[in-house]
This record gives structure tokens, C-alpha cells and sequence, in this order.
């Protein structure tokens, strides 16, 4: 069994508080399955592009993380990300 791993919060140089991490990733099948099925067109050489969003808290970082993973595993590289408050 994995355990958690435990991460500061940090701002300004200040701790702001731990968030603890689970190492299972739980919940996000359906999001997952989307962005899979946009490699899979990425990997046959059509353009895909996804856009993850949705309040604050509710695990896109998380989800990204994730798909990074995945897509490393599939021979992709990543070179950045960009990540754009709504509205601006």
C-alpha cells in the first residue's frame, strides 16, 4: 500500500498549511477517458486539444499530473503548461 504524502502550502514565503496528497487517483475516469481519447487521435496524427477547468480545489492540477504521466508512458513529452485565471 502507497501512503500519503503530505505537502506545504507555501506563499509569500509564509506556510500557509500541509494538503495531504493521496497516491491513488480516484474519481476522474470519465475525465481521464476523454483526454486518453485525445492522445489516442494525437498518437494517429490528428490535432487534439483539451481544456481543463472548473473551481478551485476540485483537482485539475491533479488531473494533468496525471495525464502527464500517461502520456509520457505513451511516448509523448511534454513542454510546458499553461494555466490562465478565467476571464483574463
Amino acid at each position: 500500500m502507497r501512503q500519503m504524502r503530505k505537502r506545504r502550502l507555501v506563499w509569500d514565503g509564509v506556510v500557509m498549511g500541509v494538503s495531504v496528497v493521496s497516491p491513488e487517483f480516484i474519481g476522474r475516469q470519465e475525465e481521464m477517458t476523454a483526454l486518453a481519447g485525445a492522445l489516442r487521435r494525437a498518437q494517429g496524427g490528428e490535432p487534439a486539444v483539451a481544456l481543463v477547468g472548473g473551481e478551485a480545489g476540485v483537482g485539475k492540477t491533479r488531473l494533468v499530473h496525471e495525464l502527464a504521466g500517461v502520456s509520457s508512458a505513451a511516448g509523448f513529452r511534454g513542454t510546458g503548461r499553461a494555466v490562465h485565471p478565467a476571464g483574463r
